[in-house]
């Protein structure tokens, strides 16, 4: 996926945050975390809202950026964005609901819940699709998707294309992230409580907590609704700022809401509210992939977490509960490549009294792309052999993605210098190449979340002399 990010106008409010009894700490955390936040939007990382809930308490929200630069918009806490995959999470919920009731239970076969259920689709529990562990094929991976995304009729196609697929690998042996069980899921949700999704979330979730700012981006004949308030999703992909790729709603998730409204569910799941006390349980106890049930799951750390992320086009979100702490952070941003995960993560760190950067301030320059021909291929990091970069260059642009896996998302590395580059889209770090013999980079130095890296070349440029 070839997307990127964009700078915004920056427009703050500094807001009251009261993290401790101490005035002066009080007074501290509002100041950094507004700092923090200032150099994000500041230098294109960031756009969007941020709220921050304690104690069944919404210390902190505010909007930052534009939610439409169009009408000169800004974000503010009543603007609601596209959650994407965050809505996973109500999505588990509703299932723990349902047999907190009597009206199933986890270890049930799917195909007792789903008409025409394949035949291969016979070995796999609800249980199985909550933990993305069932062995279908996730829709997104199917190569029309980003071609036909935006179609209202891709998703129930795909549905059933993929029923007629072998399952990946047995239900249960492996984590493999998958949009189409959770999609399966809500068909369930909807068979055994004898409502629309949408009818029974609202008299289950939202309307008992009073999110009345959280709904469907699509309705029944309306492939997507007009939501008063709603951000307009951006990006910058390869140039200029531009509106994101339009997808189907529904293909992300089709949920909206605001940073409020996350935080009262964020707080009511930290209160042991809705659920009980063994749904609970199972929904925070990490299993393949340290996925629970809706939710990541890390108890090693020094702060145990739960968190989901959603990303789709024009919106990327971050939500987070801290289990002591009962802490929430949520982080919305209509910037689809803003690094959500990492402003959550540096926010929680000025709250903890715990050492931060802030974003770095990088100023793209122009260079002659003629020398990137000898920095594409491929890079091994030295000291842990599965680490791999792969660089290419595409139409006068180096792109890289980390890891090996093909499907991971491509990422544009723009210039500070001939041998110097920098990603900010979804990660943040820094690329040096180091040349040799005939301006041929042998290797790289990467400064990022893994902290500073060699990577040796491992092959030769595959790409060299395409598209100058």
């Amino acid at each position: 996926m070839r997307i990127a990010i964009i700078r915004f106008a920056f427009i703050a409010l500094l807001p009251t945050l009261c993290f401790s009894q101490n005035p002066s700490q009080q007074n501290g955390n509002t100041r950094r975390i507004n700092e923090y936040l200032n150099r994000a939007t500041e230098s294109g990382l960031f756009s969007g809202t941020v709220a921050v809930a304690k104690d069944g308490k919404i210390l902190f929200s505010r909007g930052y950026g534009m939610a439409d630069l169009a009408y000169d918009v800004s974000n503010a806490p009543e603007t609601r964005l596209d959650i994407g995959s965050v809505s996973k999470t109500f999505t588990a919920a509703l299932v723990l609901r349902l047999q907190d009731t009597g009206k199933l239970r986890l270890d049930d076969p799917i195909c007792k819940y789903l008409d025409n259920c394949a035949e291969a689709w016979h070995p796999i529990t609800i249980r199985h699709l909550l933990t993305h562990t069932s062995g279908l094929l996730n829709y997104t991976e199917l190569p029309d998707y980003f071609e036909k995304r935006a179609l209202e009729s891709f998703l129930p196609n795909a549905m059933e294309r993929i029923r007629s697929m072998p399952l990946q690998f047995p239900p249960g042996d492996r984590f493999a992230y998958s949009n189409t069980g959770y999609k399966l899921l809500h068909e369930i949700v909807q068979k055994v409580s004898g409502q629309a999704y949408e009818d029974f979330l609202r008299s289950t979730i939202l309307d008992v907590l009073g999110m009345k700012n959280t709904g469907f981006l699509e309705n029944p004949n309306i492939r997507h609704a007009i939501v008063k308030n709603l951000a307009t999703g951006y990006t910058d992909g390869v140039g200029p700022l531009e509106l994101a790729p339009w997808a189907h709603a529904n293909s992300g998730g089709g949920m909206y809401s605001t940073p409020e409204d996350m935080c009262l569910w964020a707080q009511a799941l930290l209160a042991g509210k809705l659920l009980s006390a063994q749904s609970l349980a199972d929904t925070f106890r990490p299993g393949r992939g340290d996925y629970g049930l809706g939710w990541f799951v890390f108890k090693n750390g020094k702060h145990p977490f739960a968190t989901h992320s959603g990303n789709i086009p024009g919106y990327g979100v971050t939500l987070v509960l801290y289990f002591d702490e009962k802490l929430s952070i949520f982080v919305a941003s209509n910037l689809d490549t803003a690094p959500t995960n990492r402003i959550q993560d540096d926010i929680a760190k000025i709250i903890f009294g715990e050492s931060y950067q802030l974003p770095p301030v990088w100023r793209a320059v122009a260079v002659d792309h003629k020398n990137y021909d000898g920095h594409a291929g491929r890079y091994r990091k030295t000291d842990q052999p599965n680490f791999v970069i792969t660089i290419k260059k595409e139409n006068g642009q180096l792109w890289n993605r980390l890891g090996d896996d093909p499907g991971a998302a491509e990422m544009v590395l723009r210039p500070l210098s001939e041998t110097r580059f920098f990603n900010k889209m979804f990660v943040l770090y820094e690329v040096t190449f180091v040349l040799g013999e005939e301006g041929r980079a042998t290797r790289l130095i990467a400064d990022g979340p893994w902290g500073r890296g060699e990577f040796v070349r491992i092959d030769q440029p595959s790409n060299a002399g395409e598209q100058k």
